[in-house]
């Protein structure tokens, strides 16, 4: 599993756009270009932006791509590729494109597979408007998600937390969540031509429930003749080469979400917000918007995971490095006043800076933005003072706050100009997660007194994460299971000491998040010899006779080197930084490992405390003043 997912899926999506078939060039004969137009839908489009770029656009013979809600004219000579999801809505919209006979030919590809009513209804549209003649070819793709970073990835669904945990939705409901979140993960696997092992934790039943749809799907592919994951189509892939795939709940450890980060791109999304690596930022008081893509920007690929300052450092060594290759362009016009005597060397050195100009301005460009990034990301660090925020977690995440120490932590959330109503919320909710059930309720209500001149700092999301994670203990331990908060309670190594100067605002530099730790766990293997039911997390292996939860006897005793995890209810930026560094230190084999991680969306501590505080809203609805 050495290819990335990016690569993998910039492949299919090139051959899709390619009418589905591998482009070939004959060196014999001049190949015709055939122009086509890409017609997508708001998810689609989404995929494709972080893939392909206007160039690549270009060279695939994609002269128009359009929304498939936008008015469109007819072009009746140029066939088209629709790439869409498979809903009622898209396809009555493409069997009226049809019938309007917008296009030559339509090539209809699907991001996942499509149902039957939805297939059905299709071919009975077109046939009743007696435009079935223009559908050239139907393809379920299994496309989709989308690639942000080469191994990173999201589903694009920023409500599956807050969904998934909200007590009025329905059974069907929930079912259709699951259902497309069981569809986006197998869209991975296929990407990737893989059938992984399936781990998940014992205590987190929705994980062990993804799993099982997982499973099942997994079975009926390799299952089908010549399907996307059967043995002809993949080859055989041998047990050792096999990756793991781990599913991880979002509501076994929020405080990776919410923990003010220290890295570069973890405080960029902090900060300023990533969405789809686009971020926004105020230089001179106008908004700049940037595009942070690690296949085209090496600074960013190379140091994104670097504190600040040592972003910042390297920045600054960049644009020496500039000054350095610029000053190589410039020819002494007096040494030279007469062009005659100008000798072959000089006109070499003269061709050789022109043809360095768009090099040195393509530099230049990426020097400027990350220098307009770096400095908006610290003044933003610098006024909301988060070298305070990082010592108490800090402190949080590895013990018991000492008394001295709760003093500080209620002194700064009195101070109006400690951080904002944001960053006060964030820590409280750590800090009342490192509680135990009884005292939390204590401490909470004498927190909600601290701050209650401050109607900024909403506290129903903490309690309603003190509800869930109360509710999560009672109902483990009822089952005779340990707590989820035990089997995450890892506790992280001490932050290293950092130099004076502007790195005493990032303080120490936390390990490895509680995901890390599991992943490390299940990857290692170690437990999969364990004796009884209740010493193993769940293994699923849709390669074995025996569908379901394996016995230890079944198992796999080999420590795996791939991995891909997918957090329900989102990722973020902190565990991907995380779980990459990990990747890069060798295992008990003395090899690295490879690890692609994504989830249902990627998620900032604002969006978690949003979430939070819809469910407490909903949980908890205001009852109508009366009048008396």
């Amino acid at each position: 599993m050495s290819v990335s997912l990016k690569s993998r899926q910039k492949e299919s999506i090139g051959k899709m756009v390619n009418l589905n078939q591998t482009k070939t060039i004959s060196n014999n004969a001049i190949e015709e270009v055939q122009w086509k137009i890409l017609v997508y839908d708001e998810f689609s489009e989404q995929i494709v932006s972080q893939l392909l770029r206007k160039g690549d656009m270009r060279k695939n013979n994609i002269t128009l791509y359009v929304q498939i809600s936008s008015d469109r004219e007819k072009i009746p000579d140029v066939p088209a590729v629709y790439f869409v999801r498979p809903t009622m809505e898209n396809i009555r919209k493409i069997s009226k494109d049809c019938e309007n006979g917008l296009y030559e030919s339509f090539y209809i590809n699907f991001t996942n597979p499509v149902s039957r009513p939805v297939l059905e209804e299709f071919a009975r549209l077109t046939v009743q408007s007696q435009s079935s003649s223009y559908i050239s070819r139907i393809f379920d793709q299994y496309l989709n998600f989308v690639c942000i970073e080469e191994n990173l990835f999201s589903f694009q669904q920023p409500n599956f937390f807050t969904d998934l945990h909200d007590n009025s939705k329905s059974n069907d409901e929930i079912e259709t969540l699951l259902d497309e979140l069981t569809n986006s993960i197998i869209s991975v696997l296929v990407t990737l031509g893989t059938v992984p092992v399936i781990r998940c934790s014992r205590v987190d039943e929705i994980s062990k429930v993804v799993a099982g749809r997982v499973e099942k799907v997994l079975r009926i592919l390799r299952e089908q003749r010549n399907g996307p994951l059967s043995d002809s189509v993949i080859g055989r892939i041998q047990n050792f080469q096999r990756p793991v795939l781990i599913l991880f709940e979002r509501s076994c450890d929020l405080t990776s979400c919410l923990k003010h980060p220290r890295t570069y791109q973890a405080l960029c999304d902090d900060i300023l917000g990533i969405n789809l690596s686009k971020v926004k930022c105020d230089v001179d008081g106008k908004t700049q918007k940037y595009d942070l893509d690690t296949s085209h920007d090496q600074f960013w690929e190379k140091h994104r995971f670097d504190d600040i300052p040592t972003a910042a450092e390297m920045n600054e060594k960049s644009v020496q490095q500039w000054k350095q290759d610029s000053k190589t362009m410039q020819v002494n016009p007096e040494a030279h006043a007469n062009a005659a005597l100008l000798d072959s060397d000089v006109t070499n050195r003269l061709t050789t800076a022109m043809n360095m100009v768009p090099e040195l301005q393509e530099r230049k460009n990426v020097i400027d933005m990350h220098t307009n990034l770096l400095t908006s990301t610290f003044e933003q660090m610098k006024n909301r003072k988060y070298n305070e925020y990082f010592e108490l977690e800090d402190i949080i995440s590895q013990r018991q706050l000492s008394s001295q120490e709760r003093d500080k932590l209620i002194e700064l959330l009195r101070n109006p100009d400690c951080g904002t109503a944001i960053d006060k919320t964030r820590l409280i909710l750590l800090y009342c997660d490192s509680l135990d059930p009884v005292r939390v309720q204590e401490e909470l209500r004498f927190i909600e007194k601290v701050v209650g001149d401050q109607p900024a700092i909403n506290l129903q999301p903490v309690k309603q994460w003190v509800s869930m994670r109360n509710y999560k203990t009672a109902s483990t331990l009822k089952s005779g299971k340990e707590s989820s908060r035990s089997i995450l309670a890892m506790a992280e190594s001490v932050g290293k000491k950092v130099a004076s100067g502007v790195k005493t605002l990032i303080g120490g530099e936390g390990n490895e998040t509680p995901l890390t730790q599991i992943v490390n766990m299940l990857l290692e293997n170690t437990n999969a010899g364990a004796a009884t039911e209740s010493e193993i997390h769940p293994y699923f292996d849709p390669k074995l006779g025996q569908s379901g939860n394996q016995p230890p006897q079944n198992r796999r005793k080999e420590p795996f080197r791939d991995a891909i995890v997918v957090a329900i209810g989102g990722c973020n930026y902190a565990e991907w930084q995380s779980l990459s560094k990990f990747a890069k230190r060798p295992n008990s084999s003395g090899q690295t490992r490879n690890i692609i991680y994504g989830g249902t969306s990627v998620v900032r501590p604002d969006i978690i405390l949003s979430d939070l505080t819809q469910l407490y809203k909903k949980q908890n609805p205001e009852q109508p003043k009366t009048t008396h």
